[in-house]
């Protein structure tokens, strides 16, 4: 169902004690009030043991993508993570310190992440997903799926796919790795697509 901002506190305070929680939202730019919303309630889920949340293509602002990963960080609780998010125009250092609040999510067992940067995200950021990555080791499944990585080097791909395969239990890979480079001229642009698949 469609619900509106200001209902949303609302609606998630009566789902404290949820084990599996769906959310998509739509819009294009999230508000402060829907991220406040959402922060709480991770704050509070002390039994979700499965969350899916999609938030792509909303447009977070820095100081939201912030709060959000404060409250991610409380769902210790996880064992499976589906998160499609979408990083756009935000500082890279806000985008690393996002992956970083999820560190204590040391119960996931499986993980699925659909990134869309459009933002300068480069190899060191990378270098903090992969640590993340590395430290799940009760993970058994995975999805990773990064779109618009265009300044990523083969370098930093290759660091990452090492991480995953130090995972002692996994035994389901998907990685999908999109890169774009878009090249602006007065009049027009044409786009040049990288894909990479392993």
């Amino acid at each position: 169902m469609c619900i509106r901002d200001r209902d949303l506190k609302g609606l998630l305070s009566l789902m404290n004690n949820l084990l599996s929680l769906n959310l998509c939202y739509q819009g294009i730019q999230i508000t402060p009030a829907a991220i406040q919303s959402l922060s709480y309630y991770f704050e509070r889920a002390k039994s979700l043991s499965h969350l899916s949340l999609n938030l792509d293509p909303s447009i977070i602002e820095d100081s939201e993508l912030t709060i959000l990963g404060r409250g991610l960080e409380n769902l210790v609780t996880l064992t499976s993570l589906e998160l499609c998010i979408m990083f756009f125009k935000n500082e890279e250092e806000v985008v690393q310190n996002f992956f970083k609040s999820l560190t204590p999510l040391y119960q996931l067992s499986k993980i699925v992440l659909k990134l869309n940067a459009w933002t300068y995200i480069r190899d060191e950021t990378l270098e903090v997903l992969s640590i993340f990555l590395r430290e799940r080791i009760k993970l058994t499944s995975l999805g990773l799926k990064l779109e618009a990585f265009h300044r990523l080097t083969t370098e930093a791909l290759t660091s990452l796919a090492s991480s995953i395969w130090t995972l002692l239990f996994l035994t389901e890979v998907k990685l999908e790795v999109k890169r774009f480079l878009f090249f602006f001229t007065a009049q027009h642009y044409r786009v040049t697509h990288f894909s990479e698949e392993g």
